[in-house]
């Protein structure tokens, strides 16, 4: 038995979990799917999950397991993840991972995580999810809160996932919002063991797709650069060299070129996560856009001067 006040009772899945039959599971109120991992590898079965979970009157979460080790990373992880998800209903944060073997993958690249950093990566990924209008947290457990999370958490700037197997969830300094108390409990409908969870809250105030974004064609770099050369009048190919960039115009506020503005805003908001105001990628530049161009010229410690000359479209069009 456990013990809690928590609201609602949940499970998180992956692929790991196999084929599963979601109609069946009639004790769990809140389903938090792993869209994915590190450098936009989607989850197997993530669009079964949430084929399933459309037509359920149970609530979804999701989380992005982390192999980042910069900012950077953290960034394009929320890029992927946002991507993934722009079609679904999403009722709980969408959550950020970070674990063992994130760390260990950065030894292995020669990166030593240090508290900081690892903050700073969760930050980044959170900031990035939460421009999109989603509401977002982040995942730990009991060591890591000690060692890397504390102070953080402590701010509650964002929701908290907190592991930790027990009957009860022991004290924290903090009060978390999901409380993940087993990773083999069971459920009604299956045999199979989950991990578990709690939940504080049953409601979150998460934006849903509207029908144009639902429609949407799906973004994809190779076309941007693609659309982008042909209206410059350079070769057409899909990579971005010298004889592109040459060919750039300098784009800045009130600028009439607004098909060349759109691809910009493309690369602004797909490639590196900027949010645009409430008007998107729709070819003009004005004062969302020049904030957006600015903010990306600081974090790659350009010269901040909203104008997109060639060292920003440089970097903007750059893929890692």
């Amino acid at each position: 038995m456990i013990l809690t006040n928590f609201k609602s009772k949940g499970i998180d899945i992956s692929y790991h979990n196999g084929n599963l039959d979601i109609s069946k599971f009639s004790d769990v109120d809140f389903v938090i799917v792993r869209a994915g991992f590190g450098k936009n590898n989607i989850d197997k079965k993530f669009k079964d999950y949430m084929k399933q979970l459309s037509k359920l009157k149970k609530k979804v979460g999701i989380y992005w397991f982390s192999y980042a080790y910069t900012e950077e990373m953290a960034r394009k992880e929320a890029i992927y993840c946002l991507n993934a998800i722009k079609n679904y209903d999403i009722d709980y944060p969408i959550f950020f991972d970070w674990e063992y073997d994130s760390y260990n993958y950065a030894l292995k690249n020669g990166v030593k995580p240090t508290g900081s950093l690892i903050c700073k990566m969760t930050d980044i990924f959170c900031k990035t999810i939460k421009s999109s209008g989603y509401e977002t947290g982040f995942y730990f457990n009991k060591e890591y809160f000690d060692k890397y999370y504390r102070e953080f958490a402590l701010a509650k700037p964002y929701y908290l996932w907190y592991a930790r197997y027990n009957k009860e969830m022991g004290k924290l300094p903090v009060n978390v919002d999901i409380w993940q108390y087993s990773s083999s409990g069971s459920i009604d409908g299956t045999n199979k063991k989950f991990d578990v969870n709690y939940s504080n809250i049953n409601n979150y105030n998460n934006k849903k797709p509207s029908k144009t974004e639902s429609k949407k064609k799906h973004y994809n770099y190779k076309q941007n650069v693609k659309d982008l050369q042909k209206l410059i009048g350079a070769k057409v190919d899909g990579i971005v060299g010298k004889e592109t960039l040459s060919k750039l115009p300098t784009l800045r506020v009130s600028i009439q070129s607004k098909r060349i503005v759109q691809c910009m805003q493309k690369f602004l908001k797909h490639e590196h996560g900027y949010t645009l105001g409430g008007y998107g990628c729709d070819g003009h530049f004005g004062p969302s856009t020049e904030k957006a161009v600015k903010k990306f010229q600081k974090f790659k410690k350009l010269k901040v001067d909203g104008i997109v000359g060639y060292n920003t479209w440089k970097a903007l069009t750059k893929r890692k």
